[in-house]
């Protein structure tokens, strides 16, 4: 089944865009495709419009940022400049100075970095935060998995270029390696949210339900927030 998404309840930055919803029987999770000047949402049948509408809002960002770009193109590693003592990241969810970055336990950063060209730099970030993420974020999956009583088949840790983290259903959970970048309430937020999802393959209010058990409204809405607010300095890494 296939028809246009009404403008009604998209955000404003929407509208004007050609928007497709494709329904199937057999796809249990959301997706979304630009191509040939239109937007292509794929949903579940069960999914319900609403939830659909709310989850295509919530990527407003990445929708508008692909319809411009369509194929993706960033500016090449090689016509920037490379990262100084000066710069800043986000580690842990602080903004650190990196000619500081040894006092907050980003041991990548040394005399050596600051020589290297900037796709050199990023290789080295991205393999702080997978080498944090191994530890960090499987003791979170371990902590919560328990507090919830949802256990995955398989975790999957790695940098994503647009997503913070996935479940599919054969109930592997995927996390964004990024995520060390962000706060330890962002972190917390996103392994609930996604382990939720092995019991609810949807966003529904029995889903958010379920995410309540392990973060209160307001942690949810405040790492909403931050992500919102900040997450294209995370993803700037792996561009």
């Amino acid at each position: 089944m296939q028809y246009a998404i009404w403008p009604a309840g998209l955000k404003a930055d929407l509208h004007a865009l050609n928007i497709v919803l494709k329904r199937s029987a057999r796809r249990k999770t959301l997706g979304l495709k630009v191509r040939a000047g239109e937007v292509v949402v794929f949903a579940p049948t069960v999914a319900s419009d609403a939830d659909v509408m709310a989850w295509v809002n919530g990527k407003a960002q990445w929708i508008l940022r692909h319809v411009q770009n369509p194929l993706g193109h960033h500016p090449s590693a090689s016509t920037r400049a490379p990262l100084t003592a000066h710069s800043e990241v986000f580690w842990l969810g602080r903004k650190v100075v990196l000619g500081e970055a040894g006092k907050a336990g980003l041991s990548c950063i040394d005399t050596a970095f600051f020589g290297r060209p900037l796709t050199d730099q990023k290789v080295l970030l991205l393999n702080a935060c997978e080498t944090a993420a191994k530890e960090d974020l499987v003791d979170r999956v371990t902590h919560w998995q328990a507090q919830l009583q949802l256990y995955p088949q398989h975790i999957k840790l790695r940098p994503y270029k647009s997503c913070w983290g996935s479940c599919n259903h054969r109930g592997v959970v995927a996390l964004n390696t990024l995520l060390m970048m962000a706060p330890e309430a962002v972190r917390n937020y996103v392994v609930v949210h996604e382990l939720c999802h092995l019991k609810h393959l949807n966003h529904s209010s029995a889903f958010w339900a379920e995410v309540a058990k392990g973060c209160r409204p307001p942690s949810i809405r405040s790492a909403k927030h931050w992500l919102k607010e900040h997450g294209e300095q995370l993803l700037f890494i792996y561009r």
